[in-house]
């Protein structure tokens, strides 16, 4: 075993939120008696292959890159549309508006586009709202001046957020669309046919994995990867 490493996330919120988007990239149900028996990555591939029932024999990249191309086209008009196309070159305004009008076509799940600068302040400016009004309680400041302080800041930050044209991020072609596209709809394709194996389900979960890390990409993330900051410590202090 390689040394050992964790994912860092909490035990309630963190946790939670990844058995989540789990259940929703590959179309199962966690119960909770799967959950208590998890406790790294190798545990969590091996509930998912055995809940991962047969697929077909087409292929997953190829399969999410036709329904994203058609998604698009029906946007975009008749372009020519390749793997190796710059979503750049097609479309020149804001993202958001794309990937909105482009999901109304597609029945697969497209990814969610990053923030921009102006959403990154939207999101501290409401974090600050969260997050200050137990020091303003301790610093005996006005209940009134407290709330009207958290509404503004919370206002603003919403507004920053609705209004932010988002960006395309690492999702420079549209081959990087259709893998992200293919990664979070792994059990849909399966349904539809597609080949699911050992290595395609432990690549999806990797890097489901690693957006709800802070700490590991999904090529950092190995079978013997904790799950949970407290279970790291607990295994490091009886090593």
């Amino acid at each position: 075993m390689g040394a050992r490493n964790t994912l860092g996330l909490d035990d309630d919120l963190d946790s939670v939120e990844l058995l989540i988007a789990i259940e929703r990239v590959f179309d199962i149900q966690i119960s909770d008696q799967d959950a208590a028996h998890i406790t790294t990555m190798g545990d969590l591939h091996d509930l998912l292959t055995s809940k991962m029932e047969g697929g077909g024999e087409m292929c997953r990249s190829s399969m999410a890159f036709y329904r994203v191309r058609r998604a698009l086209r029906a946007v975009l008009g008749e372009v020519d549309i390749r793997p190796d196309t710059p979503l750049r070159a097609i479309w020149n305004r804001a993202p958001k508006s794309l990937m909105a009008q482009a999901q109304q076509h597609c029945a697969l799940r497209l990814p969610r586009l990053f923030y921009t600068n102006m959403g990154g302040i939207g999101a501290v400016l409401i974090a600050a709202a969260i997050f200050g009004i137990p020091i303003l309680l301790i610093a005996q400041t006005n209940g009134w001046l407290i709330l009207a302080f958290a509404a503004a800041l919370t206002a603003v930050g919403i507004t920053l957020g609705r209004l932010d044209p988002l960006s395309f991020g690492s999702l420079q072609t549209v081959g990087d669309l259709t893998a992200r596209t293919a990664t979070q709809n792994y059990g849909a394709l399966a349904r539809l046919g597609c080949r699911t194996d050992n290595q395609s389900i432990w690549q999806a979960l990797a890097e489901v994995a690693s957006d709800a890390s802070e700490t590991l990409s999904a090529q950092e993330i190995e079978p013997d990867t904790i799950i949970l900051q407290s279970q790291f410590n607990n295994a490091r202090a009886h090593t």
